[in-house]
């Protein structure tokens, strides 16, 4: 089962500078541990009925766009 620390819920990551280094690199820890467990195609119940979104100030290339695109359909 995957732990969050007190001091990371209900958090938004807006701004690095809104985080210390340790939560910066607990956050990087757990996001490491759910993408393990989704290449493992194991089940966790951390974020349910939660979305995700992001948003990117510079576009990206449209290799790493399709390559990912690609991935995914892989799956």
């Amino acid at each position: 089962m995957i732990a969050v620390a007190d001091s990371l819920k209900g958090r938004s990551f807006t701004r690095v500078a809104d985080w210390s280094t340790a939560e910066l690199l607990e956050v990087l820890d757990l996001a490491d541990e759910l993408k393990r467990l989704q290449e493992a195609r194991e089940e966790h119940h951390l974020l349910p009925g939660r979305t995700l979104g992001m948003i990117f100030q510079k576009p990206s290339s449209s290799r790493t766009s399709k390559s990912s695109r690609r991935t995914r359909r892989s799956r």
